[in-house]
């Protein structure tokens, strides 16, 4: 690797990472790339985050373009974790115009130099065709390739087709295997689905007790859904002792975080009594929170709650503003669910005037 840093060698590593930000600042990208790569190799924390790329969490990436030159004269002096993050960001759209056959590039590589994140993600490139021509066995080679060697997201996707059935045998003992591996190695969703699968007794023998213990544990790492799913248990008692004001707790926690079937549940509990003393007003609050983020049976009672006047007087303006916002978001389950959308516009005098 070419790298013009002289004078800062002997340096420690966060002196390099800082001068690399300084360099990064003011708009010396090469010179940066090269500090950064070198403080990452020296185990600066910091530095190794300016090359790393969540798939699961775009939002997270830096996506100015001082950042993303930074990362691409890493990438192009040889440093494998800035060539995966690049294909990453051309994967995705991040700070850059999607590109397949960019993405392609990069990944391959940083793979030649054995990222296994670029092995990963090269795999899922022939799994589904993108920038390549698809192709299932070079997809799992590589796929599983990277799984056995630890690497969690594989291993999560190895699961999900061993539970699946999906280009290998069906099997959800092994499925749960993989699992357990991902989650080992901090990822939450299998964590989660850890849980799900002692819950349930997918391919083991169903134990409520150890399901929660992994569902905490997944709640913990952050994966919100784990919260609504012990929310669920304790309100119906499944496995641990039935307790409905628990349950409350549960599925506020779920529903702070973003979580719209928890919003959707707490509506129902302060529309119904369950937990909680009945309160319309906060029944009206949580189903809105919960339609607001685009899910259909929220939206869909909010139209019922001011078509009918079930909560109070009726609002017909308030039952058009849900209704088309039902017909921009979810039309399909729209359909579905009252046939001749026109039709019952006319029969329920919307949109009059």
């Amino acid at each position: 690797m070419e790298m013009n840093v002289n004078g800062f060698i002997n340096s420690s590593a966060n002196a390099k990472y800082k001068m690399g930000k300084n360099c990064e600042k003011d708009d010396l990208p090469q010179k940066a790339a090269s500090l950064y790569w070198l403080a990452m190799m020296e185990g600066n924390a910091k530095a190794k985050e300016v090359f790393s790329f969540d798939m699961d969490n775009k939002k997270k990436a830096d996506a100015s373009f001082s950042r993303f030159e930074v990362i691409r004269h890493a990438a192009e002096i040889g440093c494998p974790e800035a060539q995966f993050s690049i294909g990453a960001r051309y994967r995705t759209g991040v700070g850059v115009a999607k590109s397949y056959d960019l993405a392609f590039k990069w990944f391959s590589l940083s793979a030649e130099q054995g990222n296994l994140d670029a092995i990963y993600y090269l795999g899922k490139m022939y799994d589904k065709g993108r920038a390549v021509e698809q192709d299932e066995k070079i997809a799992m080679t590589k796929i599983r390739y990277a799984a056995e060697r630890g690497h969690a997201v594989a291993q999560h996707d190895m699961g999900k087709r061993c539970e699946q059935g999906i280009l290998v045998k069906k099997d959800p003992s092994m499925a749960l295997q993989w699992y357990l591996r991902s989650a080992d190695g901090g990822y939450r969703m299998s964590t989660y689905r850890v849980g799900e699968m002692y819950l349930s007794g997918i391919g083991t023998k169903k134990d409520p007790s150890t399901a929660v213990k992994w569902l905490y544990k997944a709640m913990d790492e952050g994966y919100i859904i784990a919260a609504y799913t012990i929310a669920r248990m304790y309100e119906v008692g499944n496995g641990v002792c039935k307790d409905i004001r628990y349950a409350v707790k549960m599925y506020e926690r779920a529903a702070n975080r973003g979580y719209f079937c928890a919003s959707f549940r707490l509506g129902e509990m302060y529309e119904k009594g369950l937990g909680v003393e009945k309160e319309s007003k906060r029944a009206l609050s949580w189903y809105k929170k919960s339609g607001n983020q685009r899910y259909y049976p929220a939206q869909m009672k909010l139209f019922s709650i001011f078509d009918t006047g079930q909560l109070g007087e009726k609002d017909k303006i308030q039952a058009t503003y849900w209704f088309k916002k039902m017909m921009a978001e979810n039309m399909l389950f729209l359909r579905k669910d009252v046939g001749d959308v026109e039709a019952f516009i006319a029969e329920h005098d919307l949109f009059e005037n």
